[in-house]
């Protein structure tokens, strides 16, 4: 049986894999069997950038007839170029099986290597992954290790934690707290500088800080438990639970940078995801933050508001030339804010930055959640905004290898509140059809529904599934498993969709900052009604003196369901209080505010 998979994704990269047997560009060594991996950098400048990518190798040893279990001691990974020569044969990189594995029946996993250096924005890279059965000897590979578990015992500020080496950074985790109690930078220099005060309340300074969980020195029923999940050259993941089970989250440690994923959290409390900390090693004058939108400040001064998308802040000490920067990666309409502590006690002094902070009220909700931290050895905005965007954006896969159906095409779409998935086939034999599958928020896969298949066909046909689901702003994984009338299957590589729900009800939010001097930002939502997105309400939002006359027209037009924001400029109005006004059709929404010049 032939069966071909072509899967194209529409992100900023992508791989092509084909399975191919041993020719004159073979660096396997004894090594029968090789995926040719190409990564295409798309309009994306990539820094050190972690891959990572989900691998059967069950259905590829399939494909060449092979009846023997996958050797995960076989691996090895080689970097060539367009024309296959050797560039590098020294890769780290690491093989994350799964939790179902199997060596014969489910040789399935996630491969992690990290592309070093700079790929250029519209650049390739290629590489070949080496791979064989069980019952033969393979010389290891050199995979350099580029984070590392240095100690899973150490003590640090009072409780056994992990400490976990980077190429930028020295993270220690606390495995109750489940949080950092120190980060530090390759000259020493203490970015958390965490202090406990002797009042388990009131112990300050940690990442992330949730609130009920995730924050150094907390322990018993604010405890959590943690342990190492993936321990390897290229990642290395820790997972966290609390003692009442409520809460879960993961960190995953790449060379240069943590990645937390919230996973599940307890649904009738709210967070925020805080640096409490000591920029450099130590709070002072010089120390300063920058938000994405290049807009900076020093640390003594406050700072409130929804930061735009892509979320994200950076705090610099001058003398270092270095900054420590986070990301919240999925968007919201939710205030973040920062404050400094401890201005008239300089032994307490810390910074107070929180995603979802909104004075002293928690304001997050969503689950799963992913954030990002780590350290640039530059302080300048386009540095780490070049990090910031190498870190947030995706690559995705291309496979091609010879399986029993011939797959042409698959793709996924947001329709409504729905996933739709379509596929085609050129050709089918004896295929009884298709398992729909989709990724749960643990990394298992679910099946979501069957496509019944054409048996045996030498015609194009399509075939198309529609996912039910209820929508949150998130992405989502599917695949499909197809199954023979033997009931041998194979799997389809993924295909990746991100949600953007529509708001479900007006809202005229308080503008921001208010007062305001000479702009300020007015955000409204207009909602979705189960109607098309093209089918546009007529909106205004204007601008009233206490007296009734109208000052400023902000909005007038047809608008689709979504989430807007304008500006107004009140440099030619009188210092006063004011007030705007939205009305789409019934809908009328009034707020004040204040113009103080």
């Amino acid at each position: 049986m032939n069966l071909k998979f072509t899967i194209w994704f529409l992100f900023l990269a992508s791989f092509v894999f084909c399975g191919t047997k041993g020719t004159n560009d073979w660096f396997g060594l004894s090594r029968n069997y090789k995926l040719s991996i190409t990564v295409q950098s798309g309009g994306t400048t990539f820094y050190n950038k972690p891959v990572e990518q989900s691998i059967n190798f069950t259905s590829f040893l399939i494909g060449e007839g092979e009846t023997s279990a996958f050797s995960l001691k076989s691996l090895k990974l080689v970097e060539v170029d367009a024309e296959e020569n050797l560039v590098d044969s020294v890769i780290t990189f690491q093989f994350d099986v799964d939790d179902n594995y199997d060596s014969l029946t489910n040789a399935v996993g996630k491969l992690v290597f990290i592309m070093e250096g700079t790929t250029a924005v519209s650049s390739e890279r290629y590489f070949h992954l080496y791979y064989d059965v069980v019952g033969k000897s393979y010389t290891a590979p050199i995979r350099p290790a580029l984070v590392e578990l240095a100690d899973s015992t150490v003590v640090d500020e009072g409780q056994v934690s992990y400490q976990i080496e980077g190429q930028n950074a020295v993270y220690y985790y606390q495995k109750e707290g489940a949080a950092f109690s120190s980060i530090l930078d390759n000259n020493g220099n203490d970015w958390v500088g965490y202090q406990s005060t002797g009042n388990l309340n009131l112990q300050y300074r940690g990442i992330p800080n949730l609130g009920v969980c995730g924050h150094p020195g907390f322990s018993g029923e604010l405890g959590s438990e943690s342990r190492i999940i993936y321990n390897g050259p290229a990642r290395i993941k820790v997972r966290s639970v609390t003692s009442d089970s409520k809460w879960v989250f993961e960190w995953d440690f790449f060379p240069e940078f943590a990645r937390m994923t919230l996973i599940e959290k307890d649904p009738a409390v709210n967070y925020w995801f805080l640096y409490e900390g000591t920029p450099g090693g130590s709070f002072s004058p010089n120390d300063f933050m920058f938000r994405n939108s290049n807009v900076s400040n020093y640390l003594d001064a406050n700072w409130s508001g929804d930061l735009s998308n892509p979320e994200w802040v950076c705090f610099g000490d001058e003398t270092l030339s270095r900054a420590l920067y986070f990301i919240q990666h999925e968007g919201d309409n939710i205030i973040d804010s920062y404050k400094p502590h401890g201005v008239t006690e300089p032994e307490l002094k810390m910074t107070i930055f929180g995603f979802g902070r909104n004075g002293s009220e928690a304001e997050l909700t969503a689950a799963p959640a992913q954030f990002t931290i780590g350290i640039s050895e530059a302080n300048d905005y386009a540095t780490v905004s070049g990090l910031v965007t190498s870190v947030l954006n995706d690559i995705t896969v291309n496979i091609e290898d010879p399986l029993p159906v011939e797959l042409t095409s698959f793709t996924a779409s947001v329709e409504k509140n729905t996933v739709k998935l379509k596929w085609q086939t050129a050709t089918e034999v004896n295929n009884y059809g298709f398992a729909v599958e989709r990724s749960t928020v643990k990394g298992e896969w679910l099946k979501v529904g069957f496509v019944e298949g054409a048996g045996n066909s030498n015609s194009h046909k399509k075939y198309s599934f529609t996912d039910n689901l209820t929508l949150t702003s998130y992405s989502y994984s599917y695949r499909l498993k197809q199954i023979d009338l033997n009931g041998s299957f194979t799997y389809s590589n993924e295909v990746k969709v991100k949600a953007e729900i529509k708001p479900t009800e007006f809202a005229l939010s308080q503008n921001y900052p208010n007062p305001f001097n000479p702009v300020t930002t007015i955000k409204y939502s207009i909602p979705n009604n189960g109607v098309e997105t093209q089918h546009a309400a007529s909106v205004q939002l204007k601008v009233f003196n206490l007296l009734g006359q109208e000052v400023a027209t902000l909005v007038n037009k047809q608008q689709p369901a979504g989430s807007y924001e304008v500006k107004f400029d009140g440099s030619n109005l009188p210092s006063g209080i004011y007030i705007y006004k939205l009305t789409s059709g019934e809908y009328t929404a009034v707020k004040k505010f204040t113009l103080l010049k």
